[in-house]
């Protein structure tokens, strides 16, 4: 259903940072999960999709959001992309899914998203199925609008998700 990347070669620490970490230390792994399908935008960025370009855009705010609320390594960073252009029950429809795979795991997740508000709305028309899974281990980090916090932690306390955020100006 969704197309995964590795996108570990964004962030490769210093080789003294290397040489000071023990050996079998838990680490981040970064993985790009694109529901579009898409490889090419076609908006000539050197073939990388949307979601890639977003996820490396996000990528420094959401190394700092896992620092600063200290969240536990040895998880995977999903950075989720669907595209927005889709209906609000195709986007809802793969948000679900992405999140019943996640369902059980020690994993955080990023939503790249183009519009907000229909992010909130998608997690608001699945919030029943939500409270179904285990998610007490799939920390929302929220990057956006700072007057969607209250609604996004509403959403993410209603299915026991934990949820940070950040604010963009």
């Amino acid at each position: 259903m969704e197309a995964v990347q590795r996108l570990g070669s964004l962030y490769s620490p210093a080789p003294a940072e290397k040489k000071n970490r023990k050996k079998g230390a838990a680490q981040w792994q970064f993985r790009l999960v694109d529901t579009s399908g898409e490889t090419d935008s076609g908006d000539d960025l050197e073939g990388d999709s949307r979601g890639q370009v977003l996820a490396e855009k996000l990528m420094p705010m959401a190394v700092h959001m896992v620092n600063y609320y200290r969240l536990p390594l040895a998880q995977t960073l999903n950075f989720v992309y669907i595209d927005s252009t889709r209906s609000l029950g195709e986007y809802a429809s793969a948000l679900l899914g992405v999140l019943r795979n996640m369902s059980g795991k020690n994993e955080a997740w990023v939503p790249l998203v183009g519009s907000h508000s229909l992010l909130l709305n998608a997690l608001r028309l699945i919030a029943s199925e939500l409270k179904l899974l285990d998610l007490t281990h799939t920390p929302l980090l929220y990057i956006g609008d700072f007057a969607n916090f209250a609604g996004v932690r509403e959403l993410g306390d209603s299915c026991s998700m934990p949820v940070f955020c950040q604010a963009t100006y």
